[in-house]
């Protein structure tokens, strides 16, 4: 089926939808659920933007306790952590909103961020458990107007739960003897002190075990986190209310890439690729067609592989007789310019890594004259990472390990200030500030010199407006003006004397934006919303690095000054229209998008001389699709939730060199134009449909849950080539109440052991000139138990 017909088959799908919306009356009502997308509670089916929320409750009954779980039952945001080989999985997380998916930079970069409680994190989103959280709001298309910096394409709120009005808690106990052992501990309790104060807190314990081996028979892929947080809230006056809140998380883990071997013999591959090739100093531009079945080396020819016959490294502690050269130090000796920031842990006895996130954050409202309210957040927090992984899969000549490491450290703090009108008036206005500062240090370890240290700030003023016209007709003008700077204190081999053309050293990067959006909302009848809006972000470039890349090989760039030091800024043009129905036991919300990212960072993987490093260089890429949402209380036993995304997501300009096209597609040191085709990763269709039936036994209820979660086709290039088709993964669960307030549950997830590798896998060259995937390993099938009680 085409991707027009796909469109049009949804498009009558939705509309029968709600067609028949109205018969379900007799069904159970939908709750309504208040969010806080901008920044003041607003229902959610009245709110004009496109908001996915989940309740802890409806996380604890999908098992969603990471975002990457999350995204699979979110339509419009695809989260992956970062593999191995970079700077942690813990540290920077990349997060996809509606196809716009960022090529890892630093934290700085990101293009969709994680809030906790309106406060930015900068670091540790990928290693701060989704447990015990009031809710998370999924806010999708640019949000920078009220969010600001990373908010270029949506942004993530979790919300903490605070302390009721009488004591109460819950607690949670998994266990799957799946491969390596899972398991799961999690308590949470609040209670108030007086009227005015109350206070709630949770501990989890997680053991992930893996489903893969090293060489040696140790486990890959295993993580262990330890997480606490708390929430203090406190009303000293009647107008006055404060909240404190906070976490704590420490996590190890043996995540390492693995990798697979080519699937198509030299000559065995009976395909051709026509392009141009273009030298990306120049501008000249040589047409070319290539023969694959006169190649020399083994390659996939199209056909990208699931995650069978995965080779992992050979031991998970590397030795002098087991390592190339003979030399661990590389991994395993601290950067000695890392070893003063605290909160960094210490690295492993072997492969893998270690993350540690902490935050204090206070947020407080007081009603000030004239029905006002004043609002401030301020928050400090610390995220440090180490790691270390075995370079060998795909880069070396040798099947010994090639030991390698990093260490990243991040500072941020954030303080922000508004003031909110009344909202039961025609005008309504917030007025607000926000600063933002953050200090981002990433060391290669051991001899290997080479460190990124830079300083990152942001200060901006907001300000919103709406106005009813009439009932049914608002007009909202939201606007921030923003002022983002970048300063690289140093990135290159900091034992190189200055100046350097191998070495940036303190080069400053800045840019002053107006950033604005508007929305017309009309709202025919109480339970119908159409809004309609034009939204702006910038977001501030990247360290080209081409001056190392010239230092490493001045053949690949002559003349670093053609590109400078950074990226020019980067700005999306959004336009959506979106529609949200509610009837009695059955919600809806549609919303197309067209969105257009100019300046976009690619991060291309160059060996320049010996030595891989990354090159980021400016492009262009346009976005447009349509993501839907339903849930529904059909009968009296059965509920149904679903949502769909497609994404048309085409490159309009940009020139791609990795190893693809360098050696496969030819081009050596020149690079491919892509333009025309689909982002690398990107994905087209997602979907993902939950039925629930529950009822009672002997006064006793039960429920059996089942997921299907679809991920459409992906490319591992930028030119359309190795394709990883869609599959579709299915879990299910069903569970019975044991006692009052207690649940028993049996579980599978990916039922039929669906081997589908990550996202950010690719190709790159291997033993023997051949081709070979390198990747982080698929999450296998998962049997287990679980207990949940409220108390």
């Amino acid at each position: 089926m085409s991707a027009n017909r796909k469109l049009a088959t949804t498009v009558s799908a939705l509309a029968l939808f709600a067609l028949d919306g109205p018969t379900m009356a007799q069904s159970a009502p939908v709750d309504e659920i208040v969010v806080t997308a901008r920044k003041r509670e607003e229902s959610l089916l009245e709110v004009p933007v496109s908001v996915s929320a989940l309740s802890q409750g409806q996380l604890d009954n999908a098992d969603i306790d990471n975002p990457i779980d999350l995204s699979d039952f979110v339509p419009g945001l695809d989260f992956d952590a970062a593999n191995a080989g970079t700077d942690g999985r813990g540290s920077n997380p990349n997060i996809t909103f509606r196809g716009i998916r960022q090529q890892l930079g630093t934290p700085s970069t990101q293009v969709g961020a994680i809030f906790w409680d309106g406060s930015y994190m900068g670091g540790g989103g990928a290693i701060v458990p989704l447990d015990d959280l009031q809710r998370v709001e999924v806010i999708k298309g640019p949000q920078t107007a009220y969010f600001g910096r990373n908010t270029f394409s949506g942004a993530i709120n979790y919300i903490p739960r605070t302390a009721g009005e009488e004591f109460a808690g819950d607690a949670e106990l998994s266990y799957s003897p799946s491969d390596f052992d899972s398991y799961k501990v999690s308590v949470a309790a609040g209670a108030p002190f007086s009227e005015r104060a109350g206070a709630r807190a949770s501990v989890t314990y997680k053991k992930e075990g893996g489903d893969f081996a090293f060489g040696d028979g140790e486990p890959l892929n295993e993580n262990k986190s330890l997480a606490f947080s708390g929430v203090l809230n406190v009303e000293p006056i009647e107008s006055l209310r404060l909240r404190f809140s906070g976490y704590f998380v420490d996590t190890k883990d043996t995540y390492v890439n693995v990798s697979i071997a080519a699937t198509v013999p030299a000559g065995q591959c009976n395909r051709t690729f026509t392009g141009q090739y273009i030298n990306v100093a120049t501008g000249v531009r040589t047409p070319f067609t290539r023969d694959f079945s006169r190649l020399t080396f083994a390659e996939f020819c199209g056909r990208f592989p699931r995650g069978d016959n995965i080779v992992t490294p050979r031991a998970r502690v590397p030795t002098a007789a087991n390592s190339i050269g003979g030399d661990v130090s590389a991994a395993f000796n601290e950067n000695v310019r890392m070893a003063k920031y605290g909160g960094l842990p210490d690295l492993r006895d072997g492969f893998g890594g270690a993350n540690q996130a902490k935050r204090f954050q206070i947020n407080g409202d007081y009603d000030i004259p004239g029905d006002h309210v004043l609002s401030v957040i301020a928050s400090r927090a610390v995220t440090g990472s180490s790691l270390a992984f075995d370079q060998n899969f795909g880069l070396a000549t040798s099947p010994l390990l090639l030991p390698r490491g990093f260490q990243t450290w991040i500072r941020e703090a954030y303080y922000e200030a508004r003031v909110t009108s009344p909202q039961d008036q025609d005008l309504r206005y917030m007025l607000g500030l926000t600063d933002y500062s953050q200090k981002y240090r990433n060391a290669t370890t051991g001899n290997l010199p080479n460190i990124n240290f830079e300083n990152n700030a942001s200060f901006s003023i907001f300000a919103a407006a709406d106005y009813d016209f009439t009932d049914q007709l608002t007009l909202s003008l939201e606007a921030r003006w923003t002022d983002d700077k970048a300063f690289v204190i140093l990135n290159g081999n900091p034992n190189l004397p200055l100046p350097n053309t191998t070495v940036t050293a303190n080069s400053a990067n800045s840019f002053n934006k107006f950033i604005p959006r508007v929305i017309l909302t009309y709202k025919p009848t109480d339970a119908t919303t159409i809004y309609g809006s034009f939204s702006e972000s910038a977001l501030i470039g990247l360290q080209t690095n081409a001056r190392v890349v010239s230092g490493l090989d001045p053949v690949l760039i002559p003349n670093p000054n053609i590109f400078g030091d950074f990226t020019p800024p980067q700005k999306n043009t959004a336009y959506e229209l979106g529609w949200k129905q509610q009837w009695e036991s059955a919600s809806l919300t549609v919303a197309a998008f067209h969105m257009k990212w100019i300046n976009q960072i690619f991060q291309t993987t160059v060996l320049a001389g010996v030595q891989t490093t990354q090159l980021a260089l400016p492009g262009s890429s346009k976005y447009k699709g349509i993501e839907a949402e339903a849930n529904a209380n059909v009968t009296e036993w059965l509920d149904l939730q679903a949502g769909v995304t497609y994404v048309d997501g085409k490159l309009t300009s940009y020139a791609a060199r990795s190893t693809f096209e360098s050696v496969v597609l030819g081009s050596g040191s020149l690079a491919v134009v892509s333009d025309g085709y689909r982002p690398r990763g990107a994905v087209e269709w997602t979907g993902n449909l939950s039925a629930t039936v529950h009822g009672d036994l002997m006064d006793r209820a039960w429920y059996i849950r089942g997921d299907a979660l679809y991920e459409g086709g992906r490319y591992a290039d930028n030119e359309e080539f190795n394709l990883d088709p869609g599959a579709t993964r299915y879990n299910l669960r069903g569970g019975i109440d044991l006692v009052d307030g207690v649940r028993g549950e049996l579980y599978a997830n990916n039922i039929t052991n669906l081997k589908r590798l990550p996202a950010i896998a690719f190709t790159t060259t291997g033993v023997g000139a051949n081709r070979k995937i390198f990747t982080g390993p698929p999450t296998l099938r998962e049997v287990g138990v679980r207990f949940l009680a409220d108390f």
